[in-house]
């Protein structure tokens, strides 16, 4: 498996790209503001420096702060009257998150040097699933039909 740094580094490189198209929309708001909403304009250049800052840190060093980033950055949002301003904190936590949901899986999975198998298992036959449940009642059927067949014999 890889390790979490190589995959953190590659999460990195997808949260620059989404980032820089992040920045280059938060441009054209700004470019089509009108005079009313000039308030919000120091916030949202708020958000353009910060998503600046974030594209600009090495993969090791946003891994590091990534969650305090991710939580600050969630305050403020829950701050924020429903509109533009709320919308772009809640665009850039997602495109956040993806490093802390990294993070996070690492840690419940345990060890620091990566995932162990046995633990993905597990967590992974916890999680529901539609098409497991379908192949199951679908085995208890054609048991069932083969019992009732074997039965008429």
């Amino acid at each position: 498996m890889e390790s979490l740094q190589e995959k953190f580094y590659i999460a990195k490189k997808e949260i620059d790209i989404d980032l820089a198209v992040f920045a280059a929309d938060i441009l054209d708001i700004m470019d089509t503001l009108d005079h009313s909403a000039k308030c919000w304009e120091e916030k949202i250049e708020d958000l353009l420096v910060l998503a600046r800052y974030c594209v600009n840190l090495q993969a090791c060093d946003f891994q590091k702060h990534c969650e305090d980033i991710v939580k600050d950055l969630d305050d403020k949002r829950h701050e924020l009257p429903m509109g533009t301003l709320k919308q772009l904190h809640t665009r850039m936590l997602f495109i956040l998150t993806r490093g802390t949901r990294l993070l996070q899986f690492h840690k419940e999975a345990g060890s620091q040097d990566g995932p162990s198998l046995e633990k993905v298992q597990h967590y992974l036959r916890g999680v529901p699933s539609f098409e497991r449940a379908w192949l199951e009642r679908e085995k208890k059927l054609k048991s069932d039909a083969s019992e009732n067949h074997n039965r008429k014999d």
